[in-house]
């Protein structure tokens, strides 16, 4: 690229005057005399008469009028105590309308002329208002704003209180200092709304009356800067609630372009037609985001009325639109088609309205280069407001076309940077960003850099350009520490460039900025007041970058150990933020029931026996005496017995609600930061904390955190020597889920091809580990012998079994080179082939209970491979407490039942438990969270629900009786539902809101993997509508509802753009105040599962008379899993390893 700049334009003069000006009827000094002769009222009125005879106001005229009639020729629009002053000397004997309209029309004429900072101070300074008169950003309140803005507008006209507020909300948001927190504010003090009335009967009963008064085109002008003004500070949906209001639309419309359409235009046509151009422009622009892309240009050219033929001659187009004119009209017209058509990818189409709009006399551009030619000519005819919104169409135009060359020859004329610029580093590339004063406001500046640098990256040789760039606009122009505190729009850009930068700099550099972006990060995830819908969608926007600092600072902290625990602050502070907001938003939804409860809720359950079945002869609670003859005489799964068509989703019931009380609670916390001494408040005193997950590279890590009860400090860690662990944990978490399916899948069946399989290779296998078996007086396999064996038994499983896992793992267990393989790794071979001839030979004879165990034992050495705990091992004991938190295909792995040296790792502490999210953790633990009642918790609550033919009833009829028995053997109250009354949804909600707390609450039915609930009576649990605050512990008897998983984009393959945030059944239970929850991961033995929870309960409720603190939940559990596995390490392992405690130990 040479030294020349391709497209030159004119820097705009230092003061706020018109680039073109208009005739001017009266000189000052004539507006001098005038104001001597005639009082401001008389001149105000006839000032409006001429803006109505003319069509617009003549600005000089006015400006020179009130200049001279306040005062403010003779003092600086920057002082603002001297304009407050001549404020209140010159209008305190006018009448309120006419102060208004004064101020209204004088500080949108500043606006207007490039000077908002002016505008917004005559305004403030009118109101008496300074800048501690605004909510903060994590404030709820604007008393004193709404107070100052009520008394100076008492007895004004609503349209006259309306035309200056616009302005005034409109000035907050261009100014540094202000931005959409104030300018939200101002809506809210003015108008009277809040988050919460933004639906549409709420809508209609705040806005309605005011709305009357109004004329036409003031009406639209409210609503269209209303809506814009909400989406570009965050809050969409609640702009796109106001429009579906204001336009009267149901969901149904917005799926039908022609219909919708027709809506606008029946509601356009109440109005004049000037007010039905500015409703047609925003339409599109305020619902596109709920509209699909062939909508949206359906949509456009519907109320447009353009047809394919027009888009072939940009003539036409320019004549039927008049888009030559340069006109505010022709310029939103051309804006609102090229937006449509860019968002729905008609890329040649927008290159031909922008062709229309450079057309000069029908002379159309005819290529690229002679378009670009015409820009400098056709940008010095715009005002100033309109060269901004003229400059991103065309770089819109540029971009997303492909054309990069041209687009970056534009950009850089734009900013005046030459090819010297790059050479001489990021402060000279700084100074002329600083410079380029062309009426960007700093969210546009953002996307202007941004598209600079999507050409620069894209184009071959220019990488590091691109990269310098970056690092001068991020480091030496942007001040990260005010902007999105002023500019939410802007910080959501920012955060865009930021990752790009994260992803390109030197990881050295990277990691010395992560501090100052987290910093930067805490101020934009807790933004004030945005429903759930808009916070959540801004989340996960930025979940790529949010991942990208942790694993950036897990990966380059070195070898210091303060590094380690910073980084551990910020995962703890970004990782799960979904959960956070859905936790502090959703308040337990404990809404639902404000409409009163149905008979099945007032009905809930009932003491005593509900089921329809005789009570099963049990010793006790713990089902530690039952009679494995009776009633198990079938093996069962508590997973879906038949799927259902209709299914609600899995985060059925997060509707978007206004935050409860615990939202100021949330905000406070997190206001500094998270802390070493907040994280170890949440793990607990005498704790360890082991967070694993996994790099990049592929490498598995883990860090262990010991705590002391007011800090924290790294004891320990480690890095799998394998760069493919995360592909090999993925796959054996594939591996185990398909072996327990096609084992539970041929449970009760005629046709058993898997046990035909392992009856058919069995032989063959058993001989491999014979001959791998190191006896004397055998001979060395001959590798030969191997190889034919190997085949045989590949035969066998092509012919007798079509499912590829167990294809596959023989697969792996077979060398490629069997001579290498018997020299180099015999002992490790004879281990997987004993291993699978241990699974072959259960499966085999039928034992289900034995063939599950096997391969989740093998399941867990596979992970044990790369989860090496071996360093840990001499720091625990019987005084630990751990904390497990890990991160992508780690959720689906129970770390406590790992292999550590001889003994596995529960048995090396005295509780462990899974920790989905430690900030809310830290909220419980700092008492954000209500604590379990008043008084001590006196009731059993028992709940499930099968079919009477489904074999899974005779496990809810364990799980009922040892639970009544331990109800009776600790004194407590035992309440139950099942057949009658029926275990339902709405039975438990009935029952958790009246009587006494609630000690423990078991819920049994059918579960699945990633499925929407436990299947009761009524409909699939969920949680929805249940006050968890008295509940002491939730106890899931159901299949695989335990399982969580990274949201979209992680993948069971290791996909590497995986996001932060979990889902799935257990996270909702989380975010509805669940404190502690015991589930199952993966599919589970009915009646092993039944016994095992009354197992876990007897152990709690036994240590809860204790009241010492192993009385703990994970105390329990790992009491329970030491009852069972102490008689033999693989005694129902499969049952033990699947049960997990999140939350709350």
């Amino acid at each position: 690229m040479s030294g020349e700049v391709a497209c030159s334009f004119p820097r705009p003069p230092a003061d706020p005057r018109p680039t073109r000006e208009r005739p001017a009827i009266v000189k000052p000094w004539v507006a001098k005399l005038m104001i001597r002769l005639y009082p401001p009222a008389l001149f105000l009125w006839v000032l409006r008469l001429h803006a109505r005879l003319r069509g617009s106001v003549d600005f000089e005229l006015f400006t020179a009028f009130f200049l001279f009639n306040s005062g403010l020729d003779r003092c600086d629009l920057r002082d603002r105590g001297a304009v407050a002053k001549q404020l209140r000397r010159r209008l305190r004997r006018t009448s309120p309308d006419v102060a208004t309209t004064y101020v209204a029309q004088f500080s949108g004429l500043l606006h207007r002329r490039g000077a908002p900072w002016a505008s917004l101070l005559l305004i403030e300074s009118f109101f008496g208002i300074d800048s501690c008169d605004y909510p903060g950003k994590r404030q709820a309140g604007a008393s004193a704003l709404r107070e100052k803005i009520q008394k100076r507008l008492d007895g004004v006209e609503f349209p006259d209180a309306c035309m200056l507020m616009m302005q005034f909300i409109n000035s907050c948001i261009h100014i540094e200092g202000r931005g959409g927190y104030a300018a939200y504010a101002v809506v809210e003090a003015f108008f009277e709304v809040s988050s919460e009335d933004f639906d549409p009967d709420r809508l209609s009963e705040k806005l309605g009356p005011r709305l009357a008064g109004l004329d036409d085109v003031p009406t639209v002008m409210l609503i269209q800067g209303l809506a814009i003004w909400l989406i570009g500070i965050g809050r969409k949906a609640e702009a796109q609630m106001l429009y579906r209001w204001f336009f009267d639309l149901g969901p149904s419309d917005l799926a039908n372009a022609s219909k919708l359409a027709s809506r606008v235009r029946e509601r356009a046509a109440e109005f004049r037609p000037e007010a039905f151009s500015l409703m047609v422009h925003s339409v599109p622009v305020v619902l596109h985001p709920v509209l699909g892309r062939d909508t949206v240009i359906r949509l456009v050219e519907d109320l447009y009325g353009v047809t394919p033929d027009l888009y072939r001659d940009p003539r036409q187009l320019a004549e039927r639109f008049h888009l030559g004119s340069g006109s505010d009209l022709s310029l939103a017209t051309a804006i609102a088609l090229t937006e449509a058509l860019q968002y729905s990818r008609q890329f040649e189409r927008s290159q031909a309205v922008l062709q229309a709009l450079l057309s000069d006399g029908g002379d159309v551009p005819r290529d690229t280069q002679d378009l670009l030619g015409r820009l400098p000519a056709f940008v010095e005819r715009l005002e100033a407001y309109q060269k901004p919104a003229f400059h991103k169409l065309v770089m819109d135009n540029l971009f997303r076309s492909g054309q990069l060359h041209s687009a970056s020859r534009y950009l850089e004329g734009l900013l005046r940077i030459t090819a010297a610029d790059y050479s001489s580093g990021a402060e000279r590339l700084a100074a002329r960003i600083r410079q380029a004063t062309i009426g960007f406001a700093p969210e546009e500046d953002t996307i202007l850099v941004g598209q600079l640098f999507g050409t620069l990256v894209d184009t071959s040789g220019r990488e590091g350009d691109a990269l310098l760039l970056l690092e001068a606009f991020l480091w030496s122009v942007l001040d990260l520490s005010r902007l999105s505190v002023t500019r939410p729009s802007a910080a959501e850009g920012v955060c865009h460039l930021l990752r790009f930068w994260l992803e390109l700099s030197p990881p050295d550099r990277a990691f010395s900025r992560c501090g100052a972006i987290v910093g930067f990060l805490r101020d934009c995830l807790d933004l004030r007041g945005v429903l759930l819908e808009d916070r959540s969608r801004f989340i996960q926007d930025l979940a790529t970058l949010r991942r990208l600092i942790v694993q950036i600072g897990w990966e380059h902290a070195g070898s210091d150990e303060g590094l380690y625990v910073d980084v551990l602050c910020w995962d703890v502070e970004l990782g799960q933020r979904l959960l956070l907001e859905r936790y502090r938003y959703l308040d337990g939804d404990g809404a639902a029931l404000s409409a009163g409860p149905t008979r099945a809720e007032a009905d809930g359950l009932k003491r005593g026996w509900s089921l329809g079945r005789p009570r099963p002869s049990l010793e006790n609670g713990d089902g530690e005496g039952a009679d494995d003859a009776s009633p198990f005489r079938v093996p069962f799964c508590f997973g879906f017995r038949r799927a259902t068509s209709d299914e609600p989703d899995p985060r059925a019931g997060s509707d978007p609600v206004e935050p409860s009380k615990r939202f100021l609670e949330v905000q406070r916390l997190l206001e500094g930061g998270v802390t070493p001494e907040g994280i170890a408040d949440a793990i607990g005193p005498r704790a360890i904390l082991l967070r694993a997950g996994f790099h990049s590279s592929g490498h598995l890590y883990w860090n262990a955190f010991r705590t002391d009860g007011s800090s924290v400090s790294r004891i320990a860690g480690a890095l799998s020597t394998s760069d493919t662990a995360r592909v090999e944990v993925a796959g054996a978490v594939a591996w185990h889920d398909r072996c327990l399916a096609a084992i539970w899948a041929e449970n009760g069946r005629r046709e058993q091809p898997l046990r035909a399989f392992a009856r058919a290779t069995r032989l063959p296998v058993r001989e491999v580990v014979r001959r791998l078996a190191p006896t004397r007086g055998v001979r060395p396999p001959d590798p030969g012998s191997m190889a034919r064996l190997s085949a045989q038994i590949l035969d066998a499983c092509s012919r007798c079994y079509d499912e590829s896992w167990l294809a596959e793992w023989i697969g792996d267990a077979i060398p490629t080179d069997w001579e290498a393989a018997l020299a180099d790794q015999r002992a490790s071979l004879r281990r997987v082939w004993e291993r699978l001839a241990s699974i072959l030979e259960a499966i085999g004879g039928g034992n289900l209970e034995q063939s599950l165990d096997l391969v989740t034992e093998v399941f867990l050495e596979r992970v044990a491979m790369h989860l090496d705990l071996r360093p840990l091992e001499p720091l625990l004991g019987g005084q630990v407490d751990l904390v497990v938190e890990v991160e992508g295909p780690l959720h689906s792995v129970p770390v406590a039942l790992v292999g550590i040296g001889p003994r596995r790792l529960f048995e090396c502490v005295r509780s462990s438990r899974t920790s989905l999210s430690l900030l809310i953790d830290l909220l419980q633990s700092c008492g954000a969270v209500c604590p379990a009642g008043s008084g001590s918790p006196e009731r059993l609550l028992t709940v499930s629900w099968f079919e009477e033919d489904d074999p899974a009833f005779a496990g809810a009829v364990c799980l009922h009786r040892g639970q009544e028995l331990l109800a009776d053997r600790f004194n407590l109250t035992w309440e139950s539902a099942s057949d009658s009354p029926p275990g339902g949804s709405a039975a438990i909600r009935g029952a958790l809101t009246r009587g006494p707390a609630v000690r423990l609450l078991t819920v049994c039915g059918h579960g699945r993997l990633h499925g929407p609930g436990v299947q009761l009576k009524d409909e699939a649990w969920t949680g929805r509508g249940c006050d968890f605050e008295r509940v002491g512990w939730l106890l899931l008897v159901s299949c695989s509802l335990g399982r969580v998983r990274h949201g979209a984009g992680d993948s069971d393959e290791g996909d590497e753009s995986e996001v932060p945030d979990v889902e799935g059944f257990v996270a909702n239970l989380v975010a509805r105040r669940v404190r502690s929850v015991l589930a199952c991961r993966w599919p589970v033995h009915g009646a092993l599962a039944s016994r095992f929870a009354n197992l876990v309960s007897g152990e709690y409720l036994a240590g809860a008379e204790t009241g010492t603190r192993s009385s703990g939940r994970a105390c329990a559990l790992n009491r329970a899993r030491a009852r069972v596995l102490g008689r033999c390490r693989t005694n129902s392992i499969n049952t033990v390893a699947a049960f997990e405690i999140y939350g709350q130990g």
